[in-house]
């Protein structure tokens, strides 16, 4: 592995992150029971009470619930980026998302708008308490690298995508939709995937691959163009889906295009990767860029199989972005914590004494 221009010294305590990667995996299993006792035809639409409360308890819950905890750990770390009083911010932002998560499952599916009140509050401050604090992280970032840069889009990104959320559950509040909510509610879910998720996982992956796995290095072009490029894509499919609709799969080319080569390049590093050893989370990566391949694919053309919308989520959710946030939780959990604890001293296989290939394999099944 290489370590070079890390700062191990700079990480948070322990508890910081943890408290959100312990959260997230019961909210998995909460969304998990959801899927398996709803009504299959109920899932089949986007808008249906149940679609919304599975989604977000994988998005909220357990996607996001993951991203954060991995930026309060690895954003010390990889840039020496401290979040102030970062044991205070991560305590109440968790205790406020978590009973925000909560009371938004419940007022949705009980209809109760007191609920939806509560939600609206926890979810909104605990999100801006978290998104703020790490942007003033940064501010005190003296390397600006191309993960770094590709982080802070990432949160500007978020903030966006929490400031669209909290006005589709307003609307639940009220009990009134927009003219706009359809339109919102796209935007919404397109950049939570492609603008927060999917740009936060180029940028780690800048780092993450050559550091973990000893695969080449990113080209130049990669690492200082293509998270703009995706970015001013993502803000020209804003601008056609509310003037221009008919052309708004140009902008969706563009975005997926990039994210194809992304994909791409991922498999094409693993495979030249100077420690050829294979662990489970490589498999992670391999089956994440394959899923990103396919569900890009599935979202330009998805206004011609709008039924089909489930599918398209749970390749880009499930299949994309749920590989990559497993894959490194086994990885950040497990491998910097014995970091902090012995300077890059554990046992070779170390992996494989937390997840077996057979338990890997039944995952991705």
């Amino acid at each position: 592995m290489d370590f070079n221009g890390l700062s191990i010294d700079q990480a948070p305590p322990i508890s910081a992150p943890v408290r959100f990667f312990l959260t997230a995996p019961l909210f998995g299993i909460l969304a998990g029971f959801m899927i398996f006792f709803s009504d299959s035809a109920t899932l089949m639409s986007r808008y249906s009470i149940d679609s919304i409360v599975i989604t977000h308890a994988m998005t909220i819950g357990f996607l996001g619930f993951v991203m954060l905890g991995s930026m309060t750990q690895m954003l010390p770390v990889l840039a020496g980026a401290k979040i102030p009083n970062v044991k205070a911010v991560t305590k109440y932002s968790h205790a406020l998302l978590v009973l925000g998560a909560i009371f938004m499952f419940l007022g949705l599916l009980k209809g109760n708008y007191i609920f939806n009140i509560f939600s609206f509050i926890g979810l909104g401050s605990g999100f801006i308490i978290m998104l703020a604090a790490i942007l003033i992280s940064l501010k005190s970032v003296e390397n600006f690298t191309a993960t770094v840069r590709a982080m802070l889009t990432s949160v500007v990104f978020a903030f966006f995508v929490v400031l669209m959320g909290l006005y589709l559950l307003y609307s639940y509040i009220l009990g009134e939709m927009s003219a706009l909510h359809i339109v919102v509610a796209n935007v919404h879910s397109v950049w939570g995937i492609f603008g927060f998720a999917g740009i936060l996982i180029i940028g780690v992956s800048f780092q993450v691959l050559p550091m973990f796995y000893v695969a080449p290095k990113f080209k130049s072009f990669c690492k200082q163009k293509v998270v703009w490029l995706i970015s001013g894509g993502l803000v020209l499919w804003l601008t056609l889906s509310f003037f221009y609709e008919d052309y708004a799969f140009v902008a969706k080319l563009w975005i997926a295009l990039f994210f194809w080569a992304f994909a791409t390049t991922v498999w094409l590093k693993l495979n030249k990767r100077r420690r050829p050893i294979s662990d489970v989370t490589v498999w992670y990566w391999r089956s994440s860029s394959i899923f990103l391949t396919l569900g890009a694919f599935v979202w330009i053309f998805d206004e011609y199989f709008k039924h089909e919308y489930i599918v398209m989520a749970a390749i880009l959710i499930g299949g994309f972005i749920l590989s990559i946030m497993v894959g490194m939780l086994y990885k950040i959990c497990v491998q910097f914590p014995v970091v902090w604890v012995s300077i890059f001293k554990w046992p070779k296989g170390f992996i494989y004494e937390v997840i077996s290939p057979t338990y890997f394999y039944r995952g991705l099944d």
